[in-house]
């Protein structure tokens, strides 16, 4: 019957810009919107984590290496 399972809802997919993603909080909620059906470019600070973290959802899951606690390179991106 039209109606009993109540409104469609669809949420749009998006691509999000997640620090940390190679552990942690960061590792959690890349994962968690990956899952989701999300786009996350994820930032790392080494070569093994970028591979790994790209390994999640070869697609989606578009690793940087970056290091927030490196000034110059935080300048850099944020321009």
């Amino acid at each position: 019957m039209p109606g009993m399972l109540g409104p469609l809802l669809v949420t749009p997919t998006r691509t999000l810009l997640i620090t940390g993603a190679s552990s942690g909080l960061g590792r959690a909620f890349a994962q968690r919107a990956l899952a989701a059906g999300h786009t996350v470019v994820g930032t790392v600070r080494k070569d093994d984590d970028l591979a790994r973290f790209e390994a999640l959802a070869p697609t989606r899951a578009h690793g940087r290496l970056f290091d927030v606690t490196d000034d110059k390179a935080v300048f850099d991106v944020a321009g």
